[in-house]
């Protein structure tokens, strides 16, 4: 379906979230490369699991670039604005998520379109794939979560996740959970198994848009419009830790294989490298000349990836340094 210009500001303004203030570039030695040729916003990255690909989305189109030389291998057609992407541990499938509400799975060799999933009533905003493969999890503006059969592509359940939209979901590495944030201002833990409700984070002062889960450590990490980024303890639903640092709205957030660290991008233009444990600033990661949407670990632990609002993709390597 098409987007009016209302509707598709809507979306620009949801998935934004606040004002971009401007300021002066500094060279970073953590860069590796910065990769351009989307015509639009990137909203959304992955890596495939080998960590030598990214794949990125945005209007129109998304393109699968070369880590080691920053080269574009593929470029897939895509309807509407991709708004969200996921790729299958085995690295054969590319998902994404649409501003039509459809999730589309393609081949990762040569972009072939596989099948499509509908049900959702809203832009698709944040796509999670299981570790065994086997399921999809999708996060959508009309305020659900919903989990899906990647064989069969059949709906198994439908999560009523949350009041005026779900901004991002995550699936746990070592348990059978999964994590969304809300335009409530909730972050919530759910059974992937039942659906059933095990944890609600509260806390943020506006949006939650980001969820990542601690591997290993029984943890949450989310961030939001009030400009922080939290740790909590899933079990008891408290907060341990709040990192401020971030001058706007923090748009995505991602933890190191080992979860030592903590990556989050915000509409401030920088990302901030944080040590998980002690709850401390390790380093500020300048280079983009707009908002930051999407921010990734690449599967093998090696890169970070980062997109957004100046329509790059800029490659950094990952902590420690």
């Amino acid at each position: 379906m098409a987007l009016s210009r209302v509707t598709m500001a809507a979306l620009a303004l949801s998935l934004i979230g606040a004002s971009v203030p401007s300021h002066a570039q500094t060279p970073i030695r953590a860069k590796v490369h910065t990769l351009v040729g989307h015509r639009n916003d990137v909203l959304a990255l992955a890596g495939t699991p080998d960590g030598k690909r990214i794949v990125s989305a945005s209007e129109g189109e998304i393109f699968i670039w070369a880590i080691r030389d920053g080269s574009n291998s593929l470029r897939i057609v895509h309807p509407e604005w991709a708004t969200a992407i996921a790729m299958t541990p085995d690295g054969e499938r590319i998902v994404s998520g649409s501003s039509d509400g459809v999730i589309r799975v393609w081949r990762a060799d040569n972009g072939g379109l596989v099948r499509e999933l509908k049900g959702h009533t809203s832009f698709v905003i944040g796509l999670a794939v299981t570790p065994d493969g086997e399921h999809l999890v999708s996060a959508s503006f009309d305020g659900t979560a919903r989990v899906w059969s990647l064989e069969t592509g059949s709906l198994v359940r439908t999560i009523e996740a949350h009041t005026g939209g779900v901004h991002d979901v995550a699936v746990s590495g070592d348990t059978p959970f999964l994590a969304t944030g809300g335009v409530d201002g909730l972050a919530r833990v759910w059974s992937t198994d039942t659906g059933a409700l095990v944890a609600e984070l509260s806390g943020h002062q506006g949006d939650v848009r980001a969820v990542a889960f601690v591997p290993g450590a029984g943890e949450l990490v989310t961030g939001g419009n009030d400009m922080t980024v939290r740790i909590w303890t899933i079990a008891s639903g408290v907060q341990r830790a709040m990192l401020e640092g971030h001058t706007d709205a923090v748009s995505d957030v991602a933890l190191t294989l080992d979860g030592r660290f903590i990556v989050s991008g915000s509409s401030d233009q920088t990302l901030r490298v944080w040590m998980t444990e002690a709850a401390e600033a390790q380093a500020v990661l300048n280079g983009h000349t707009g908002w930051i949407r999407p921010v990734i670990i690449t599967p093998d632990g090696g890169h970070i990836a980062s997109g957004g609002h100046d329509r790059s993709v800029i490659i950094w390597r990952a902590p420690p340094w």
